[in-house]
């Protein structure tokens, strides 16, 4: 398709999808992603305890290093729960200076988030690698402009900005910590929907991320439904243990026989 020449970008396509021109087209990776279907989002926003439930399936299935507790990433929010794709943006901080990152910028050195809100689709999860610096990754309008694309929120390895105006918007944001820095002129976008890391986990475009008040879980695209069909089983056991020591107290043997159930589950045993 020809070039088209929107606002001080250059608008292009792939893979059919029109792209903003924000940063330059080789560095978007992928445009389409894996994405399971709404009842199984569905299903895991169900589950009461969702990262603690993904978190002690991933132990099980050998898979350790998957989850990130909100001590390193936490909800701008509590209370919040989230589950969606993942859509990904690595940004890494611009080896120029301020000045000259500014007058790169309108050449769509930055930018990226935008572009990757452009490619999701609604109920997507947009995770950045900002490499844990404590420089902005994201602000208000960016929290606005996801919102009006309805996705499910960000979860940033770095800071954000802006925060009152980010609360106001009521959408899930999942961050190192917060700054009055921009990033505008500091970041270079390198990639959109490559593999990145963010917080030590590694993260591929189309995993399946849940977030809530306790943290971070990534399940590997693959075992999305094997991970929800073993966590809503764990969670009802669960459910069974609470409600023996709710009626009975110390109900030892009640107690030890539903946990070996439980670890009977993840072993195949169940």
């Amino acid at each position: 398709m020809p070039e088209e020449k929107g606002k001080g970008f250059l608008i292009e396509e792939m893979e059919g999808k029109k792209l903003l021109g924000r940063i330059p087209k080789d560095r978007i990776v992928k445009v389409n992603i894996r994405r399971p279907g709404k009842e199984i989002v569905k299903e895991y926003l169900e589950l009461d305890d969702v990262t603690g439930s993904v978190s002690d399936v991933l132990d099980h299935m050998g898979i350790t290093k998957n989850v990130v507790p909100a001590t390193i990433l936490k909800p701008i929010r509590s209370g919040t729960k989230i589950a969606g794709p993942a859509i990904t943006v690595c940004n890494q901080p611009d080896p120029v200076s301020v000045g000259l990152g500014y007058e790169k910028h309108f050449k769509f050195s930055h930018g990226a988030d935008r572009e990757a809100y452009h490619l999701a689709e609604p109920g997507d999860v947009v995770v950045i690698d900002g490499g844990g610096h404590d420089i902005s990754n994201m602000g208000g309008l960016s929290a606005l402009v996801a919102k009006a694309k309805g996705l499910a929120g960000n979860i940033v390895d770095g800071a954000v900005r802006h925060i009152d105006t980010i609360l106001e918007t009521g959408y899930p944001v999942w961050s190192r910590g917060h700054t009055p820095v921009t990033g505008k002129y500091r970041y270079v976008a390198t990639s959109v929907n490559a593999p990145i890391e963010c917080a030590g986990v590694r993260v591929v475009p189309g995993d399946f991320v849940v977030a809530d008040s306790s943290g971070v879980a990534i399940v590997p695209g693959d075992k999305v439904e094997q991970v929800l069909e073993l966590a809503k089983k764990w969670a009802s056991l669960e459910d069974d243990l609470r409600e023996v020591i709710t009626k009975k107290g110390y109900a030892i043997e009640e107690i030890m026989a539903i946990s070996a159930k439980r670890y009977g589950l993840i072993a195949g045993r169940v």
